[in-house]
């Protein structure tokens, strides 16, 4: 490993800085104009709740803002339920006068190193397109899958009983039935967010910007007695049949999860139901008279970086005991570039570098899509991104990182 930081430098004529005083709304209207979007008064307020200054960088060409990045600090849930110091990366995007030059290389090197500075265990973020943050050793860790059903269609293949109540609810009501629910959730779901009042207040605002010619948003909740097990937020289309699309669906127990899709599923006038963010192991279809109607498209979610390799391997449980040494390859962060020997099991973890013979050879961004365990890494074999040099460690990998439930991150950060 090199004793070293290896810091990419700006290209010729461009400078890489911390952003400034002043400068927060052009931030904002050139990360727009990079995705092609109008920047409304409105999403530079709602921005602003949520927005770190001191983790932003601009790339300037003269005073120009060519360049944008910045990270939000977003702990995300690891197997066993720790919430683990995590930069959420956002608003990158580089003019498309100034792309292919290096911009981006140079942006990520501060923005990953900042991250590194603070103690960032992971890092996050949803890409806009895949082939870009792999070469940054990001992997693609949480999938998920879009849905939509017809109404005529939806019909449940026996009756859905619940022993509680569901009730709509004003936001201001709905906020600590929607806190107690979600954090419930967020305790054994891998990959979901930690969420201060800053980002409740940014998810409740619903300004007119984000509504597209839809609803407000509308807030149903479950409880069984006075506790909160579950919500469903969504907004009615009118334009669209109408439909019913459905924002988030959080639930912390099975009646939950039962009563809440059976509310979404029986709003009446609706023509589809549609939800943009459902882990592929949902038990939907298994509770649906006629599953083929569910359409499903599969897609990539949240990619994640292992900012730290060691904490992170010893940050999470782990569903088996064992041993296992892992060769990890990483040009970019050069302090994560070692052997790691993982003693592992359900009551926690250790981990430390070793001079060890590796069990397991991969690079960092395939050991990040493993770490929540999102993939197998025999899966990983067939598709030859890991090598085994010890018959049976993958195997035992895999019943060691293998978790109940697919990880899961109900929103874009």
């Amino acid at each position: 490993m090199s004793s070293t930081s290896k810091r990419v430098n700006a290209p010729e004529g461009i400078e890489v800085r911390q952003l400034k005083d002043g400068e927060f709304e052009p931030f904002f209207r050139a990360v727009d104009f990079g995705f092609g979007n109008d920047t409304p008064q409105s999403r530079i307020d709602q921005e602003r709740r949520i927005f770190e200054d001191d983790r932003a960088f601009v790339a300037l060409d003269g005073d120009q803002i060519v360049g944008t990045t910045a990270a939000e600090s977003v702990p995300m849930t690891v197997p066993g339920g720790a919430a683990v110091p995590t930069a959420g990366i956002a608003y990158v995007g580089v003019k498309p006068t100034h792309r292919r030059r290096g911009i981006l290389r140079a942006m990520m090197d501060r923005q990953l190193g900042e991250s590194r500075e603070r103690g960032d265990v992971l890092a996050a973020l949803w890409p806009s397109e895949t082939p870009i943050y792999g070469r940054f050793g990001f992997g693609m860790a949480v999938p998920m899958e879009h849905w939509s059903i017809p109404r005529s269609h939806a019909e449940f293949r026996e009756a859905v009983d619940f022993p509680g109540r569901l009730t709509i609810m004003n936001p201001a009501d709905a906020l600590p039935h929607l806190q107690h629910a979600y954090e419930a959730a967020r305790l054994v779901w891998p990959g979901m967010l930690s969420r201060g009042t800053d980002w409740w207040g940014f998810l409740l605002a619903d300004p007119e910007h984000e509504r597209h010619g839809a609803t407000p948003k509308i807030h149903t909740v479950y409880r069984d007695g006075d506790a909160c097990e579950g919500y469903v937020t969504y907004r009615i289309n009118p334009k669209d049949g109408p439909s019913l699309e459905i924002e988030e669906l959080v639930w912390a127990t099975a009646a939950a999860h039962r009563a809440l899709w059976n509310y979404c599923l029986s709003v009446d006038l609706m023509e589809t139901i549609r939800y943009w963010n459902l882990p592929p192991d949902d038990p939907l279809p298994w509770m649906l008279h006629d599953s083929r109607r569910l359409r499903r498209e599969p897609t990539d979610g949240v990619w994640i970086k292992l900012m730290d390799v060691r904490a992170a391997l010893a940050a999470r449980t782990y569903s088996a005991e064992g041993r296992i040494v892992i060769r990890v390859h990483d040009e970019v962060s050069w302090w994560n570039d070692e052997s790691y020997e993982l003693e592992a099991g359900s009551d926690g973890a250790s981990c430390a570098a070793t001079n060890k013979t590796p069990d397991i050879e991969l690079s960092a961004a395939d050991l990040a899509a493993a770490y929540l365990g999102g993939v197998s890494f025999t899966n990983l074999l067939a598709a030859r991104r890991v090598d085994e040099t010890t018959s049976g460690a993958l195997e035992r990998a895999d019943r060691m990182f293998i978790g109940e439930r697919m990880p899961w991150c109900p929103e874009e950060f």
